[in-house]
C-alpha cells in the first residue's frame, strides 16, 4: 500500500484556495459597518464602487444588488407613506435618494412625477380661488 504525501506546491495551492474561500472583500466589511451605523445608502454606494473595481467578484455583485434592493424598498416605502400623509417635501427627498441608488427606478420617477403634478394642481386651484374672490 502506497501512502500519498502531497507535494509542497500542492499544499501551497490548497492553502491559498482555503484562504480565498474564507476571506471576504474589504468592501463587504465596510458596507456592513456602514449599514450597522445607519448609513445604508453609503454602504450600497461603497459596494457599487467595489463591484466596478472588481467586476469578477461574484460575492460583491450579489451583495450589492441585495443591499441596494433592500435599501430601495425602504426608501420607496417611506416615500409613499410620506406622500399619502400629504407631506410632499419629505417624500420628494426620499424619492430623490432612491434615484441616487438607481437612476432608472420607475417607482421613484413616478412618485416624483405625482408630487410635481399635485403641485401644479394646487397652484391652479389657488389661481381659481383667487379669481373667484375678485
Amino acid at each position: 500500500m502506497t501512502k500519498f504525501f502531497p507535494t509542497a506546491p500542492a499544499l501551497a495551492l490548497a492553502a491559498v484556495l482555503a484562504l480565498q474561500a474564507c476571506s471576504t472583500h474589504p468592501a463587504l466589511t465596510e458596507a456592513q459597518a456602514l449599514a450597522a451605523g445607519g448609513r445604508t445608502e453609503e454602504g450600497v454606494l461603497r459596494l457599487e464602487r467595489a463591484m466596478r473595481e472588481a467586476p469578477a467578484e461574484r460575492e460583491l455583485r450579489v451583495e450589492y444588488f441585495r443591499q441596494r434592493d433592500a435599501t430601495l424598498g425602504q426608501l420607496l416605502g417611506q416615500a409613499q407613506a410620506e406622500q399619502l400623509a400629504r407631506r410632499p417635501e419629505p417624500a420628494r427627498s426620499l424619492y430623490e435618494r432612491a434615484l441616487g441608488l438607481d437612476a432608472n427606478n420607475a417607482r421613484a420617477k413616478a412618485g416624483l412625477a405625482d408630487i410635481l403634478a399635485q403641485r401644479r394642481i394646487e397652484a391652479m386651484m389657488g389661481d381659481v380661488r383667487a379669481s373667484l374672490d375678485k
